[in-house]
């Protein structure tokens, strides 16, 4: 009977050695890595993150308002994506949950050299954090899992409850690099060249050249073009985003490439080339940063714009209350209204009484007209004036005019107005609107 006894109790014995062995601790010392302190990530103290992973490594360095990464060299990193690494540690990372782990066990706590992931935080040359972080579980009905940490160097597993501390690497060491193009904001450029070497000289869209002057974008080449919505465009280019960032690209870039330079206020620049579209993109080397940029067919079309993109919109030169009389000559519609003092008279058709309210609204809608978009006459099948069946004959009180010719072609209205190299497409609702019969102006 002892001998039942004594080889039970060393059973029990034994159990709680091996509880007390693989059993998570729950007593102190506990793990406690002080949070680098902030309100954000923006307001860290961290210059330096160096992260680790398979025995690869990429290194962040803070550069002025960006971080630069490693790996490709000098390339800029992702504002967002970086600073979800930085608020992993804002606060305090504690636990009471430990365990013991040797080489042969570590990737049960996905510590083993392939999957570990290890994080340097630096303050210029002070670490402020160094931690492997591990697995990360989560169990089945459990709304938030658990993340495995180990401070390098030490020995020990330690469960972070309730935090998912791997998140921000979901993507690998070599995916913080920001799908920006450029690395610039809006309000720090203050010219713009774009050259197609390709185009015949002389043509308008060989050379186009955007400087921003007393506060005001202006279009400098070719002379003679006022500039339209510039600050749009230069918006967009800030904006730029790559599909995907390559070390080399599946084209050549030669003398004739396209290429758009952005000049900055502080006298430095970024030259971009842009090819030709195959297979639904286009790929842009940035000749101050490495690697090539994939972007979409829209996005090239959107950087490498033709002038007639880049032009004042507005068909009318002046405003409405500067219109004198205006005339309209389109498939028998007939008619001339203008001013008389506050009143507005026809004198064509004669007789015809006009209601003040109608016309005002009229010369308003002309005064405020804009095309939709512009195309080049070169680029266009419609070659004015043949193929236009009407004309907008617009007087102002200067005595100068503009005449404004008007087609309807393949369900799409256009307009050419005198002297001028490019087509301009109109709303149907505003052309219907603007050639109404004179009978409808009436009271």
């Amino acid at each position: 009977m002892k001998i039942k006894i004594l080889a039970a109790t060393f059973v029990t014995l034994l159990v709680l050695v091996a509880l007390i062995r693989w059993w998570p601790e729950k007593k102190a010392p506990e793990l406690l890595i002080p949070g680098i302190g902030g309100a954000s990530a923006v307001d860290a103290a961290v210059t330096v993150i160096e992260l680790e992973a398979d025995g690869k490594k990429q290194v962040i360095t803070k550069g002025g308002d960006n971080w630069l990464l490693s790996d490709p060299v000098g390339a800029i990193g992702d504002k967002f994506k970086i600073n979800q690494v930085v608020e992993l540690f804002l606060k305090d990372i504690s636990s009471v949950l430990s365990s013991r782990v040797s080489e042969n066990d570590e990737s049960a706590f996905g510590l083993d050299p392939r999957e570990r992931i290890r994080v340097i935080l630096k303050k210029d040359d002070h670490v402020l954090v160094d931690l492997e972080i591990g697995a990360f579980r989560q169990e089945q009905g459990d709304e938030i899992g658990d993340t495995f940490v180990r401070p390098f160097g030490e020995n020990k597993a330690w469960r972070i409850q309730g935090r998912d501390l791997r998140r921000p690497f979901a993507d690998g060491l070599f995916a913080f690099r920001s799908k920006k193009v450029l690395p610039v904001e809006a309000d720090s450029i203050n010219k713009v060249k774009l050259v197609r070497p390709g185009l015949e000289k002389g043509s308008d869209d060989a050379q186009i050249v955007l400087e921003l002057r007393d506060s005001a974008w202006q279009i400098v080449s070719p002379d003679g073009c006022e500039a339209g919505d510039i600050v749009q465009y230069i918006n967009y280019l800030a904006s730029l985003r790559a599909t995907e960032w390559v070390e080399t690209a599946p084209v050549e870039f030669g003398p004739d490439t396209d290429s758009v330079e952005v000049g900055l206020v502080d006298g430095s620049s970024f030259l971009m080339s842009i090819s030709a579209v195959e297979d639904g993109y286009a790929w842009v080397k940035v000749r101050e940063l490495p690697g090539v940029a994939k972007i979409s067919v829209h996005a090239a079309k959107s950087v490498n714009r033709r002038l007639a993109e880049l032009k004042n919109k507005k068909v009318f030169a002046k405003d409405s209350d500067q219109i004198q009389s205006i005339a309209l000559d389109k498939s028998g519609n007939q008619w001339i209204f203008q001013r008389k003092g506050n009143e507005f008279e026809a004198t064509l058709p004669k007789n015809l009484t006009l209601d003040r309210t109608k016309v005002e609204s009229l010369f308003q809608d002309v005064g405020r007209l804009k095309a939709e978009r512009l195309v080049a006459i070169v680029d266009s099948k419609l070659k004015p004036p043949r193929g236009f069946d009407g004309a907008l004959t617009v007087t102002y009180s200067d005595g100068t005019q503009t005449v404004l010719h008007l087609a309807s072609k393949d369900e799409q209205i256009w307009a050419w107005r005198e002297g001028d190299k490019d087509l301009m497409t109109l709303a149907p609702w505003i052309f219907d609107k603007i050639t109404q019969p004179a009978t409808a102006f009436a009271p």
